[in-house]
């Protein structure tokens, strides 16, 4: 009878899934039925107009959405102020206010760098500076920052065709579906934001800690380990939360703990990041190369949780609050970037490649003086990298990887450079949309790939079964997407030597003061230097630590060289 019940049972489940296909397929082909209905609709409407028309009225619609972008940004604004404005007004009054700080200045060998709030003078760059937009890109070629192209990213999603079983959101309302190698690395703020949940006497509740994603539910004020007493929420990402804690057994210390999703594959990384923490911390070195420090690791429910040094925030959240989303000073950008390439001679020493240095994973801590390199979930050993188009987050990808090429430790040095230009302008250098986009846009700044690196990638794309990017005679196949009818076109570019964009006029678009152009020519020669499209020829991390970009503070002078007098005494007058 159990066999018999057992088949029975197998044969009702059988007949489920093929009823379930069957309505899921009649659903998509209605779907499209209706979907193709409106695009014959739009495509009549389109015909009685001429060519010129119709790109007025795709000028008139790109204005609008311009403008009802700009005026939620303006709303939002004007919020915060407000806002602010309050919290201020309910503050006692301070008895002084100290004259805004100078400039930030580089700490000297003898100074202590824990004695400097770095972030105290530390200024958004000039409206002078940042220039009046002429060098921006096209439509199409649109760069990141000209006003808000996560929104636009996000909006342009939802409005891609969705399957029947994604309905369409509200107007004015998110979908919550995480992408993790999408678009939008970043994640919506109503996703990212883990709220606590009341189990009180709920029996469904008291014994079920995961949600149906396989997040750990939690209250606040619950005590983990024994040790650690949740107070509040610092954030949500694909492959954890991340709540901060009082400690009980250092009264006055908090911490932040990272709590690993319920999944077989975030586990093996959660792991693999542990052993990581361990061996970068051995001998104190995680803190003295800005690596960020673990604490404590523990299993809550099922869940592997890492305990971190508190941080105040993440260099992406620095270019808003500081730079204005126009960047920060170049003495800054000078600073952090002598620490994150100690941080990434410390990851050479223990051969690891971090795969994923970008503005969200270097956080700066509590006291303002010293930024920490974070995040090893996606990190490998040097013997272990594997081939991947996809490894690292887009924007900080490297070419080599869009290329399906062997990589190295280079990868990592490629993120810092880019990070680097992010700090110092308040766009991503490199903000494209695709894989196929990203060559394109590599090779604008710095000009066309070698035919060897071009042959070498072509051949492995074909072997991995991967789409290439490149003709037979080294010609770009730019991949271009019909924004009504969504499908693909390509382009076959000829890609000339020399690249079409001056990395030092996005660096610098209008004059600025003779010392601070100074540096910024420096900040440009290094960049190049990081960015070389074939990874062998890029600098070293020793060479990046000795180049005067990092030696030289801002109004440093040269000491002139005076020449020897020649042989044979004084020279007759």
């Amino acid at each position: 009878m159990t066999e018999e019940r057992r088949a029975d049972e197998l044969r009702k489940e059988r007949e489920r899934e093929v009823a379930d296909a069957k309505r899921k397929k009649e659903e998509e082909e209605e779907y499209a039925r209706r979907v193709a209905e409106q695009y014959e609709e739009m495509e009549d409407d389109d015909s009685d107009l001429d060519e010129d028309e119709k790109a007025e009225r795709e000028r008139q619609e790109r204005k609008k959405r311009m403008e009802r972008i700009k005026a939620a940004s303006d709303a939002k604004r004007k919020e915060e102020e407000a806002a602010a404005a309050a919290a201020a007004a309910a503050a006692p009054p301070a008895a002084t206010t100290p004259p805004p700080g100078p400039s930030v200045t580089i700490p000297t060998e003898e100074s202590k760098e824990g004695d400097v709030d770095l972030l105290a003078g530390l200024t958004p760059r000039q409206q002078s500076e940042v220039g009046d937009g002429s060098g921006s890109d096209s439509e199409d070629d649109r760069r990141a920052g000209d006003v808000d192209e996560i929104t636009e990213q996000a909006q342009d999603d939802r409005a891609k065709v969705l399957s029947p079983r994604h309905k369409a959101a509200p107007e004015g309302k998110d979908i919550a579906v995480f992408d993790m190698f999408g678009k939008d690395d970043a994640i919506d703020e109503k996703t990212k934001k883990a709220k606590a949940i009341e189990r009180g006497d709920n029996k469904m509740l008291a014994d079920n800690f995961d949600d149906a994603d396989g997040y750990l539910t939690f209250q606040m004020g619950e005590t983990f380990h024994s040790r650690y007493t949740v107070d509040r929420v610092l954030g949500k990402g694909v492959f954890s939360t991340v709540l901060g804690a009082k400690d009980t057994q250092n009264p006055g210390q908090s911490a932040a703990i990272k709590i690993i999703r319920n999944n077989d594959m975030m586990a093996k990384c959660a792991a693999k990041e542990l052993e990581f923490l361990k061996l970068l911390a051995k001998d104190g070195g995680a803190d003295r190369h800005h690596i960020v420090q673990l604490t404590d690791d523990f299993v809550h429910h099922g869940h592997m949780c890492l305990v971190f040094e508190p941080m105040a925030m993440n260099l992406r959240e620095v270019i808003k609050k500081f730079g204005n989303n126009r960047g920060i000073n170049i003495e800054g950008v000078q600073i952090f970037a002598k620490q994150m390439f100690q941080g990434l001679k410390h990851l050479r020493k223990c051969k690891i490649v971090h795969a994923d240095i970008k503005p969200d994973n270097i956080l700066i801590n509590e006291r303002h003086n010293a930024i920490k390199i974070c995040d090893f979930g996606s990190g490998s050993y040097i013997n272990e990298c594997d081939i991947t188009p996809y490894l690292v987050s887009r924007w900080y990808r490297a070419p080599e990887i869009t290329l399906c090429l062997k990589y190295d430790y280079s990868i990592d040095l490629w993120s810092i450079a880019c990070c680097l230009y992010e700090l110092y302008v308040g766009k991503v250098m490199f903000p494209g949309n695709a894989n196929n986009d990203m060559l394109r846009r590599f090779m604008e700044v710095k000009g066309r790939f070698p035919n060897k690196l071009i042959k070498r990638s072509m051949q492995k794309q074909t072997e991995l079964g991967r789409p290439v990017d490149f003709t037979e005679d080294f010609k770009f196949m730019r991949i271009m997407v019909d924004k009504i009818t969504k499908k693909e076109t390509v382009k076959i570019i000829t890609i000339e030597e020399k690249p079409v964009k001056d990395l030092l006029k996005l660096l610098q678009p209008s004059s600025i003061p003779a010392d601070q152009a100074r540096k910024v020519k420096q900040l440009c020669d290094i960049l190049h230097g990081c960015l070389m499209l074939n990874p062998d020829n890029r600098l070293s991390i020793e060479q990046c630590l000795s180049h005067a970009f990092i030696k030289e503070p801002l109004g440093y002078q040269p000491k002139r060289k005076v020449p020897p007098p020649p042989p044979g005494g004084e020279p007759s007058a």
